[in-house]
């Protein structure tokens, strides 16, 4: 068992070895179920679903709340099933903090809102930085990002400072859309 920190939660992760599909479909009901406690109905929850669950791939997931778009996605592990396991627990944890009270109804949407403008930041972020349109690896990103970092550095020779803070900026929205 792994302990992972995401939002201010401890998560315990137990990697899936077997039954993958199996597990998966069970994270994904748990999805199902934490987000129906607060009244969200299955009808306006979007899992990203992989066929293979043993693949590399992140998990997502899109809600709708009380007129918000809601967004979370997770890809730090190396299998779909338990990047949707993290993702599962988290949802969870919080909201678990809303029906305890430690956590309030816009906190929750704030954590997790997801808005047209945002969308439209990470495509541009991801084009800046000549990724693919989907690309969700974390450590593909940051390769990209240091490696144009020390084109764009003020202090070298060819170097920008508007495109080194540009650069910066795409980072950021990336980075923070991925943890």
């Amino acid at each position: 068992m792994v302990k992972i920190k995401i939002k201010g939660n401890e998560i315990d992760v137990i990697f899936t070895t077997n039954s993958a599909s199996r597990y998966a479909t069970l994270f994904r009901n748990k999805i199902f179920f934490s987000l129906k406690k607060i009244g969200v109905s299955q009808d306006y929850i979007k899992l990203k679903e992989e066929v293979f669950p043993i693949r590399k791939s992140g998990a997502e997931v899109y809600w709708y709340l009380n007129g918000f778009n809601c967004y979370y996605s997770y890809n730090r592990q190396e299998k779909y099933v338990d990047n949707l396991q993290i993702i599962s627990k988290l949802i969870d944890a919080e909201v678990n903090k809303i029906l305890e009270g430690s956590k309030n109804f816009e906190e929750f949407l704030n954590d997790f809102i997801e808005d047209d403008y945002l969308i439209e930041k990470r495509k541009e972020a991801r084009q800046f930085l000549g990724l693919e349109e989907n690309e969700n690896n974390i450590e593909i990103i940051n390769k990209q990002y240091k490696k144009m970092a020390k084109e764009f550095h003020p202090d070298t020779e060819n170097g920008s400072t508007e495109k080194f803070k540009k650069l910066n900026e795409a980072h950021k929205i990336l980075r923070k859309e991925l943890e």
